[in-house]
């Protein structure tokens, strides 16, 4: 899962996702690349993407997909768009250590697409 992270610090670590909206469940999806090459999971939701429903469910769902306090979870920009940095506070070792177990496989090398 450290391809994914675009910033790796001592007390954080971030990266980016992109959201589909209004589905059945909420899932965790592949790791691909945008056209910059930078890595992107892929995150499905079952919320409406109006007044913050989707961001709160996003933070919901990851925070107890990944064992986490909601709290240690912050979406830093993307707001009002499907494509979101995330923040996650906390040791980043031990970070990256508790996240590799929920890793979501993906395809070696990464898949490069154009996010519209």
């Amino acid at each position: 899962m450290d391809h994914l992270f675009l910033q790796n610090k001592n007390t954080e670590i971030t990266f980016a996702i992109q959201v589909t909206t209004k589905t059945k469940t909420h899932q965790i999806g592949e790791i691909f690349r945008d056209e910059n090459h930078q890595p992107i999971l892929k995150i499905y939701i079952n919320a409406v993407p109006e007044q913050g429903k989707a961001n709160k469910a996003i933070i919901d769902f990851l925070a107890k997909k990944w064992q986490l306090k909601k709290n240690q979870i912050k979406i830093i920009s993307g707001a009002k768009h499907r494509i979101k940095k995330v923040h996650i506070s906390g040791d980043s070792d031990s970070l990256r250590t508790h996240l590799a177990q929920f890793a979501p496989l993906s395809p070696s090398p990464l898949k490069t697409r154009n996010v519209d």
